[in-house]
């Protein structure tokens, strides 16, 4: 907490140990075109010596993975929440996960789950996949939250599946899902503003694109900055 304000990071990549985060953010570096040195390793440990640090209260779990490991992924999330009840967990889904989508969530929900996060561009597949209309039927009968990632991250664009133009349909179709656009829709003022303003149900983080670690202010070049923070998360 700093003074009387709540402070919430709402956009945390966590892993299980130091070799598996080297792994993935080396990847991630070379896929993604970044260059500079990430600030942390993204375990739980890390995690929660930073928020004590800086005075952050919660953390939102923003994880994802590949299909296979999916679910295993999910629940590893999951656990790490309960045993930390300052770490808020999403969940992720993946249109070739063998399970009944539907009951992973109703599990996964029983378990502490607060949201769903979905990484299309990463993930390779198209938030329009109908074998996903299931999750979504699901999440706007009980308004269940769906964070995606939206716009590039060090300025790559590896598919169009998380352009503002794909995602905006199912923002239209399902009214009662809070939906929140991450990197503010690549700072995109145009973007957030039109969005806001068209849609009740669309909020955005600030991650990447308003960022106190100058170096990846220097990689990452949004379309624009933001003057006007609109339903902000």
């Amino acid at each position: 907490m700093i003074g009387n304000f709540i402070i919430v990071d709402g956009h945390v990549h966590t892993f299980s140990s130091e070799e598996i985060s080297l792994k993935i953010l080396q990847s991630f570096n070379k896929m993604y075109d970044i260059e500079f040195e990430n600030p942390g390793t993204g375990t739980i440990d890390d995690v929660l010596i930073n928020m004590e640090n800086e005075g952050i209260d919660y953390t939102v779990m923003a994880n994802f993975a590949p299909a296979k490991i999916l679910h295993s992924n999910n629940k590893w999330t999951l656990e790490e929440s309960r045993k930390h009840p300052n770490l808020i967990p999403l969940v992720s889904f993946h249109p070739d996960m063998d399970e009944s989508f539907t009951s992973l969530l109703d599990e996964y929900i029983l378990d502490g789950a607060k949201g769903i996060k979905l990484h299309p561009m990463a993930q390779g597949f198209d938030p329009k996949d109908k074998r996903l209309e299931g999750i979504y039927e699901f999440c706007s009968d009980i308004a269940f939250p769906i964070v995606f990632h939206c716009g590039r991250v060090a300025n790559a664009r590896l598919n169009r599946f998380s352009d503002v133009e794909t995602l905006e349909p199912l923002i239209a179709r399902y009214e009662s899902i809070p939906f929140i656009l991450t990197h503010m829709a690549d700072g995109n003022v145009k973007d957030v503003l039109r969005l806001s303003k068209s849609y009740e149900n669309v909020y955005f983080d600030t991650s990447i694109v308003i960022s106190g670690y100058p170096p990846i202010r220097e990689t990452n070049k949004p379309a624009g900055l933001m003057i006007v923070y609109p339903r902000v998360l």
